[in-house]
C-alpha cells in the first residue's frame, strides 16, 4: 500500500504540474487535429491513401503552387503520411516542411514551406475566428477537464482500500500527466490509449473488483485486444475508442438491473453517470465519423468544438458518477447535493451544440449581407444565452423527477391509498400499509407509528411497525416521548428513531398531533434528507384524516350494533306465545 500511495502521489503531482504548465503555454489545439494548418493548408481525406487539399488559406502555400484539389503524396520526406503528420505536430516553430503534391493534371510538384503559428492565426482569420478565442476555448476545455479528473482522482484515492477505486484513481491521471504539448504527440497517444483501456477495465469491475457477468468478462478481453491494436494500427484503434468506452459503461448498468434496493440506491448516480457518459461517447463517435464530411475550415473547427464539448460531458458523467458512488458516507443525500451540477453538466454540452448549429444556419442566412462570420457568431451567442435559463429549468425538473421518483410516487399515491383503506379496512391494517410503503420510499431501515388510545389521552402505543420487532418498538416507546407539539422532531444522537413526524388532524376542530410516525436511519447510518421529511409532512394530514375516519366509522358501527342488540330483547319479549296443540 505504501508503494501505491507513493505512485499515486507522484502521478497526481505530475498531472497537476503538467496541467499548470500546459495552461500557461497552451495555444489552440486545432493543429493537433489539422497539422497542415501550420503551413497554411486545410486538407481532408478521400478514397485514396493521399491527403486531399481542400483549402489553401496560407499565402505562402498559395505562392508555392499548392492549390485546392491537389493530392499530397509525400510530406517531410515521408510517404507514410500519418507518421509525417505526427512529426509535423511536434515540429518546432520555423521547421522546413517539404510537401510533394500531385495536381489535377497528374503533374507532380514539390513545395518547401515553413511551419509557423502565424500561418495558423492567418487561417483562423480567413473564417472570421481569432486565435485568442480559440486559445480561450482550448484552455477552458483542458482546464475544466483536468479539474474534473484531479478532483475525481482525489476522491477515489480516499477509497483506495476498494480495488476498483484504487485503479481508477491511477487511471484518471494517466492522460492528464502526459499532455501532447509537453511529452509529444506519440507519447501522448500512448498515454491516452493506456488510460482509456485501464479505465474501461476498472469500470467493468465496478464496484467490488469482480467481472461478475459474461458480458463484462468478454469486454475485458476485447479492451485488452483493442489496446494491442493501438501498437499495430493506430488509425483503426482510434475509430474504436468511443464505442469501447460506451459499451464498457453500459455493461455495468446491466449488472445491477436486479440488485436489491440498497444497492440500487447507492449506485444510482454511478449508473446515471455511466449511462450519460455512454450517450456522450456515442455522440462523439458520430461526430468523429462524420468529421471528414465537414471539409471547410470553419465547419471542421465547429465539429472539433462539438467533439470537445461531448468529451467534457463524458468526463464529467463518468468521473462524477464514480466519485459519488464510491464516497463512504451520505450516499443517500447525493441526489440533493449534485442535482444542480448534473443539470449544468447536461446543459453545457447541449447549449454548445445549439450554439454550433445556430452559427451554421445564421452563417448561411447572413452570408449575402455579412460575408464575415463575426455577426453570425454574435447573434448565435445572444440566442444561446437566452436559452440558458429555460433549458436549465427544464433539465432540473427532469433530473429531480428521476432522482426523487420514489418520493414523488409516495406523495401522490399514499393519500389516495389511505383514503380508500379508511372506508374498507381497520386502522392497524391501514397503518401497516403506510409503514410498508414509506420505508422503501425514504430508504429508512425501520418505520413505526405510535398512537394514543382514543387519540386524545393516555399512554402512547405502537399501532404499526416495519423492519423492527413490535416489542422492541414498544420498549423504545416506554422510555421515550415521540415528539412535542406539531413540529417535526429530529434527534441526531438517537440510534433507533432519530426522526418523528406528527400525524396532524382536527379531532376537535383544532389541529393537533393524534399520532407520530417514527422513522429510523437509512442503511448508511444517515437521517432521511429534507426532501424525504417534506414528503412525509405533506402526507401526514391524509394519514391523520384516515385515522379519524376509521375511528368515526368504528363508533358508528358500534352505535348501530348496540342499538340492534337493545332492540332484539324487546322484540323477543313482545312476541306472543306459541299456541300448543
Amino acid at each position: 500500500m505504501a508503494v501505491y500511495r507513493l505512485a499515486w502521489a507522484l502521478l497526481f503531482l505530475t498531472a497537476l504540474v503538467m496541467t499548470a504548465v500546459t495552461l500557461n503555454k497552451l495555444e489552440w489545439d486545432g493543429p493537433e487535429r489539422l497539422p497542415l494548418l501550420r503551413v497554411g493548408i486545410n486538407y481532408t481525406r478521400d478514397a485514396t491513401p493521399d491527403l486531399l487539399v481542400y483549402e489553401v488559406p496560407g499565402a505562402n502555400a498559395r505562392a508555392a503552387g499548392v492549390r485546392p484539389g491537389d493530392h499530397i503524396i509525400a510530406l517531410m520526406g515521408k510517404k507514410g503520411l500519418d507518421d509525417a503528420l505526427g512529426d509535423l505536430i511536434d515540429a518546432p516553430h520555423g521547421t522546413i516542411v517539404p510537401i510533394t503534391v500531385r495536381h489535377a493534371d497528374n503533374s507532380v510538384a514539390t513545395a518547401t514551406l515553413r511551419a509557423s503559428d502565424v500561418e495558423v492565426t492567418a487561417a483562423l482569420e480567413t473564417v472570421g475566428l481569432s486565435a485568442t478565442l480559440m486559445r480561450g476555448w482550448t484552455r477552458f476545455i483542458l482546464g475544466v477537464g483536468a479539474a474534473i479528473v484531479l478532483v475525481a482522482s482525489a476522491l477515489l484515492y480516499r477509497q483506495r482500500h476498494n480495488p476498483v477505486a484504487a485503479l481508477l484513481a491511477i487511471a484518471a491521471l494517466i492522460a492528464t500527466a502526459t499532455p501532447t504539448s509537453i511529452v509529444g504527440y506519440d507519447r501522448a497517444l500512448i498515454g491516452a490509449a493506456i488510460g482509456v483501456a485501464v479505465t474501461n477495465i476498472a469500470v467493468l469491475a465496478f464496484p467490488d473488483g469482480r467481472f461478475a457477468t459474461p458480458v463484462a468478462r468478454l469486454l475485458v478481453v476485447l479492451n485488452a485486444i483493442w489496446l494491442g491494436m493501438f501498437f499495430i494500427a493506430p488509425d483503426i484503434h482510434a475509430q474504436g475508442i468511443y464505442p469501447s468506452i460506451a459499451l464498457s459503461e453500459l455493461a455495468v448498468v446491466l449488472r445491477y438491473r436486479r440488485s436489491g434496493l440498497a444497492d440500487r440506491q447507492q449506485i444510482r448516480w454511478a449508473a446515471l453517470g455511466f449511462a450519460g457518459a455512454a450517450v456522450f461517447s456515442a455522440a462523439a463517435a458520430v461526430a468523429t465519423a462524420v468529421s471528414y464530411h465537414f471539409n471547410s475550415l470553419f465547419d471542421t473547427i465547429a465539429n472539433d468544438m462539438t467533439t470537445d464539448a461531448l468529451d467534457l460531458g463524458n468526463s464529467l458523467c463518468l468521473w462524477g458518477g464514480l466519485g459519488i458512488a464510491l464516497l463512504r458516507f451520505r450516499l443517500y443525500d447525493a441526489d440533493v447535493a449534485i442535482t444542480r451540477s448534473t443539470v449544468w453538466a447536461i446543459a453545457a454540452p447541449l447549449l454548445a451544440i445549439v450554439f454550433g448549429m445556430l452559427t451554421e444556419v445564421l452563417k448561411v442566412l447572413l452570408a449575402p449581407i455579412f460575408p464575415n462570420d463575426t455577426v453570425a457568431l454574435a447573434i448565435a451567442g445572444v440566442l444561446t444565452a437566452s436559452l440558458i435559463q429555460p433549458v436549465g429549468d427544464r433539465l432540473k425538473q427532469i433530473v429531480e423527477r428521476w432522482s426523487r421518483a420514489r418520493l414523488m410516487a409516495l406523495a401522490d399515491d399514499l393519500p389516495v391509498a389511505v383514503q380508500d383503506m379508511a372506508e374498507n379496512d381497520d386502522c392497524p391494517r391501514m397503518l401497516a400499509h403506510v409503514c410498508k410503503v414509506t420505508a422503501p420510499a425514504i430508504q429508512a431501515a425501520v418505520v413505526a407509528i405510535a398512537l394514543r388510545p382514543e387519540h386524545a389521552s393516555g399512554a402512547w402505543s405502537v399501532s404499526a411497525c416495519y423492519g423492527l420487532d413490535p416489542n422492541d418498538a414498544r420498549f423504545w416507546l416506554d422510555a421515550n416521548t415521540p415528539g412535542v407539539g406539531l413540529a417535526v422532531t429530529t434527534t441526531r444522537m438517537e440510534p433507533l428513531f432519530p426522526l418523528a413526524i406528527p400525524l396532524i388532524a382536527r379531532p376537535n376542530g383544532e389541529r393537533e398531533a393524534i399520532g407520530w410516525m417514527l422513522v429510523g436511519r437509512r442503511p448508511d447510518g444517515s437521517i432521511p434528507d429534507k426532501g424525504a421529511i417534506a414528503t412525509l409532512e405533506s402526507v401526514s394530514p391524509a394519514i391523520g384524516h384516515a385515522i379519524l375516519a376509521i375511528a368515526a366509522n368504528a363508533r358508528r358501527l358500534s352505535t348501530l350494533t348496540n342499538g340492534l342488540q337493545s332492540v332484539t330483547p324487546r322484540t323477543e319479549s313482545s312476541r306472543p306465545p306459541v299456541r300448543e296443540s
